[in-house]
């Protein structure tokens, strides 16, 4: 009996096998699921601001080259041919040859979310106006809508999300 009694002593004093009870696992779960709902929303709000600085990089360059295009020919802008042109626009034959007659590339990334296009815009003095618009294009599923513009005196406008009172991706 003395045997019997030190054996389960022996039993007691081994220690509880290492890991977690399912109250400690729960817990965990619980505190990842809270902190992936704030974390996720906030990564694809980081995402499309930077696909806005994309268009926003691309508006500039393509206004610039319209800047120095107009200087150089006579005050006249360059037309891509399926935007309306005022009388006196300098109508390319093509969206490439638009870009040869800037001078400019606009990579292929930055076409993936963006379709950017040009208007000239006719005056009551008998001048054109340039706007150059940015308008996104939803890839996948995107649930994301809304365009961006730069007139040739550098003021910025936005529509849809990225308008300035929607304040969801203003960029200024």
């Amino acid at each position: 009996m003395f045997h019997q009694g030190g054996s389960l002593r022996k039993q007691r004093d081994i220690p509880r096998s290492a890991g977690f009870t399912l109250t400690e696992v729960m817990i965990v779960v619980i505190i990842i699921g809270v902190l992936a709902t704030l974390a996720i929303p906030r990564f694809f709000g980081q995402t499309e601001k930077a696909k806005a600085a994309e268009a926003i990089n691309m508006l500039s360059v393509i206004r610039r080259a319209q800047l120095q295009y107009y200087d150089a020919h006579d005050r006249v802008y360059v037309s891509i041919p399926d935007n309306c042109s005022p009388s006196g626009a300098d109508v390319a034959t093509s969206k490439t040859d638009f870009l040869e007659k800037l001078g400019i590339e606009i990579p292929a990334c930055a076409n993936a979310h963006w379709t950017y296009s040009t208007a000239n815009v006719a005056n009551s003095g008998g001048t054109n106006s340039l706007i150059v618009t940015a308008t996104r294009k939803p890839i996948g599923g995107e649930k994301v809508s809304g365009a961006l513009t730069i007139d040739d005196n550098g003021t910025w406008s936005g529509a849809g999300e990225y308008a300035k009172s929607a304040e969801k991706y203003w960029p200024f």
